[in-house]
Parts: structure tokens; C-alpha cells; sequence
């Protein structure tokens, strides 16, 4: 009964994920699309490179690390958290920029915004769920 309930949550959790992910792109595309300009589409796939660092060089895979500082400090999980940072920030600051070189609307500029926020919303929410006591492994093991 009671795994039957955990894959029900894990079920629930990723379809939430999966709705906010899928709003979030629509709302990007959906601003590109009514203006007929397609240079937000840009900051989307920043968005997306955004996660390479952290892929790479998350975390060290041991504790024996050759490029360890002084306690449990990794040079290589910094710098990934300080460029998936640069490349989040600059993903939304793109569209400011464009905004104010009058490269794309007002209106394009909000449905963008919107779009990231809600693609922010999906990824603290799963960041909600791995960090819960007791949450569901979602990586399907």
C-alpha cells in the first residue's frame, strides 16, 4: 500500500514538473510567435546551457578530490555554481536588453518573463521535492 502511494506522489510530482516545464517553453514560444520576432528564443536556449556546468562538475566523486581547498571547499562545484548563475542571470537580462534596444515589445518581454518564471517555479519545485525528508527518488531507480 504504502509504495503504491509513494509512485502515486512521484507520478504527481513529475506531471506537476512536466505542466510547469511545458507552460513555461509555451509561454517563451507564444512570445516570440505574436510578435513575429524570434530573438528572445535566444535567452531559452542560455537557459538551457545554463545546466551544462553543473552537469560537468557538479559535484567531486570522491572525497580525495586533487582539487580540493581547505575543508570540503571544490574549486570545480564553485565555478559551475558561479557560471549556471552568470547564464541565469544573463538568459533574463537578455530580454532587457533587447527590450531596451527596441529589438522586441513590451509585450514579448512579459510573455517571456512570464515564461521564465514559471520554468523557475518548475525547477524549485523539484528542487522542493529531492530536498524533502523522506521524498520519493525520482530518477526512476
Amino acid at each position: 500500500f504504502f509504495r503504491a502511494m509513494a509512485n502515486e506522489v512521484g507520478v504527481q510530482a513529475i506531471t506537476i514538473m512536466a505542466l510547469l516545464t511545458g507552460f513555461g517553453v509555451l509561454f517563451v514560444v507564444l512570445g516570440c510567435a505574436l510578435a513575429d520576432n524570434w530573438w528572445p528564443l535566444m535567452s531559452l536556449f542560455i537557459f538551457i546551457f545554463a545546466a551544462v556546468p553543473l552537469l560537468l562538475c557538479g559535484e567531486p566523486s570522491s572525497s580525495t578530490d586533487f582539487i580540493m581547498t581547505s575543508g570540503n571547499d571544490n574549486i570545480l562545484t564553485d565555478q559551475a555554481q558561479f557560471l549556471t548563475g552568470f547564464f541565469g542571470v544573463s538568459g533574463v537580462a537578455l530580454n532587457f536588453v533587447l527590450w531596451h534596444g527596441d529589438v522586441i515589445y513590451g509585450s514579448t518581454l512579459v510573455w517571456t518573463l512570464t515564461g521564465f518564471l514559471t520554468l523557475g517555479c518548475a525547477l524549485g519545485f523539484f528542487l522542493w521535492i529531492l530536498k524533502k525528508p523522506g521524498s520519493v527518488d525520482l530518477m526512476f531507480s
